[in-house]
């Protein structure tokens, strides 16, 4: 019989690059992993989660009762996939150039099968180990993720592939969230910590991070849809090189998007805070409209700037 082609949207895990950087390699190099790790980390557990749910609600879809083995493949290029109900021990998804990942769920259960974003933001219990070969580097991790009562908790342990480096990362979630939807949108929100370490062969980050997102979701009655979004991360993140040790004090990241666009230039001012090099101030953290990007950047004593993230705005915006 022919196989059914379905499509999924199985995320690919972005790992962000770093931009061009004006001061000493070096320095430069430990500043962006430091500001980086704790984001790039949870950015990439976020998507490995997203993608094994993607993974279970597709095989369940094709088989009609829930389903956590099999193989995924690929079999044309744009996202067609099909299934095989081998092998029976884990779940499988083949891409056509040549990357593979096995997610083996040793943990499943909750309140919302009705897509996979929805089970995420609901009750549930996850967890699984998943091994991605073919990619830039090494990926092999075991991540927990459960919610109870709007209560958070979960973890990630294992080997990334950040900044062009393998790196060993154990970190912890805890914190709380809430979903609601009905015909008029959505609204979302979630606060938590986020901490451990991220250690490379050059380096060991503590990463500690305490973030407050919300996203609003509209519904108009000519099917087009609204939506904004705000960001608050606070970071204590520290990291000691030889006898060196640099650190964030009262750092703060405020973003606010509308509709994916970076929007509310007054609440991007709230940005800031300082990077201690051994307790002495070095630089501040700004965010700054410098079009056609908007930036978070670090502002070091000898006047020299490091770009630590950037947004491209977009053309008819209307912001410059």
């Amino acid at each position: 019989m022919t196989p059914i082609l379905c499509k999924l949207k199985l995320s690919l895990i972005l790992i962000f690059l770093l931009f061009p950087l004006q001061v000493g390699a070096d320095m430069t190099t430990q500043i962006a992993f430091l500001y980086n790790a704790g984001k790039d980390t949870l950015d990439q557990s976020t998507g490995l989660t997203e993608l094994a749910t993607q993974a279970v609600y597709f095989a369940s879809q094709w088989q009609g009762v829930l389903t956590t083995s099999g193989s995924i493949i690929e079999v044309q290029p744009g996202g067609n996939f099909t299934y095989v109900p081998s092998p029976a021990d884990l779940m499988r998804v083949e891409f056509l150039n040549g990357q593979v990942i096995e997610c083996t769920i040793t943990e499943l259960n909750g309140q919302d099968f009705s897509d996979p974003i929805a089970f995420l933001r609901n009750d549930h219990v996850l967890r699984f180990e998943l091994q991605w070969t073919g990619g830039p580097g090494p990926l092999s991790v075991s991540i927990f993720s459960t919610q109870n009562a709007g209560q958070r908790q979960g973890y990630v342990q294992g080997l990334m592939f950040l900044d062009n480096q393998t790196a060993e990362v154990n970190l912890n979630l805890a914190g709380s969230s809430s979903f609601a939807s009905d015909l008029s949108g959505s609204e979302y929100r979630t606060k938590y910590t986020w901490q451990g370490t991220v250690a490379t062969p050059a380096m060991t980050v503590n990463v500690d991070e305490a973030r407050d997102f919300e996203a609003i979701v509209v519904s108009a009655l000519d099917e087009q849809t609204q939506s904004v979004s705000r960001s608050r991360i606070q970071l204590h993140s520290h990291v000691v090189i030889g006898p060196d040790q640099l650190a964030f004090s009262q750092a703060r990241i405020q973003t606010v998007f509308r509709d994916g666009q970076p929007s509310d230039a007054d609440y991007w001012s709230g940005s800031g805070g300082y990077l201690l090099h051994n307790q002495t101030v070095i630089g501040e953290i700004k965010a700054l409209h410098e079009y056609p990007y908007v930036k978070i950047q670090l502002l070091l004593a000898n006047g020299e700037a490091i770009d630590l993230q950037q947004w491209l705005l977009d053309p008819d915006s209307g912001q410059r």
